[in-house]
């Protein structure tokens, strides 16, 4: 299950916890629970108002300042899902075709979110956007993931910039290939996401082994134990002369 909505999630927290502290200064044990539930309150009103608030200022955006501010999260990493621009970009729909192309001439990881963008909106156009571009951007998108819950769990199911990487098929092989040999931990967050992540300690390598046995549709199961994940990698780059 995926977390909607982050930012306002953070704020809540942060705030909540800074004015439950302040309460736990000021007022006694006895009405505690009052306190807590009108903090609780007003800090949902006020995160409330500052959501919508940054909602109309979306809307209030040109293409060109949506891109700007998407290619701003895709640096942080930011998933789609999570996005409050993406979620506005796409709902202008094929209006922001264009854009969202011409925004793509330049690969790497700001590009991320815009060609997430383009794909799910106009799908046709996405698919005419150079392979070498398109390739490029994700798996250097891949590479550089902080968490890689854009991408979705191996061994359960992908998320949307998985299902990009396995649509590329034999035209992005080459560039997951280098990346069999990245051993950089693939942590998750979110309680569930992260559990998973745990009981198999993800790493780079272990993404781009996935994707490329989805691409060779090569339906194995993925092995929990690291040992024998590597093996499958070696076994993979002798077989391949490298």
């Amino acid at each position: 299950m995926q977390i909607k909505d982050l930012i306002t999630g953070c704020f809540i927290f942060g705030a909540f916890l800074s004015a439950c502290q302040q309460q736990g200064k000021n007022g006694g044990a006895s009405n505690e629970h009052d306190s807590i539930t009108t903090v609780r309150n007003k800090v949902m009103e006020d995160a409330g108002r500052k959501k919508e608030a940054y909602l109309k200022q979306l809307k209030a955006m040109s293409p060109a300042q949506l891109i700007t501010a998407m290619e701003a999260e895709s640096e942080k990493g930011r998933e789609p899902y999570n996005s409050l621009v993406f979620a506005e970009v796409t709902s202008r729909n094929k209006s922001m075709t264009e854009s969202l192309k011409a925004s793509l001439d330049k690969p790497g990881k700001a590009a991320l979110l815009n060609l997430l963008a383009l794909r799910k909106i106009d799908k046709a156009s996405y698919d005419s956007v150079n392979a070498a571009i398109k390739s490029s951007i994700l798996t250097i998108s891949l590479k550089g993931s902080h968490y890689f819950n854009t991408w979705g769990l191996p061994h359960s199911y992908w998320e949307d910039g998985g299902k990009a990487i396995i649509e590329q098929g034999r035209l992005i092989r080459p560039a997951l290939i280098p990346l069999l040999s990245d051993t950089s931990q693939a942590p998750m967050w979110g309680s569930e996401e992260y559990y998973e992540y745990n009981r198999y300690k993800y790493r780079v390598c272990d993404y781009a082994m996935a994707f490329i046995n989805e691409i060779d549709q090569h339906k194995v199961p993925v092995p929990m134990d690291v040992n024998a994940r590597d093996s499958s990698i070696r076994t993979f780059l002798n077989k391949s002369g490298r």
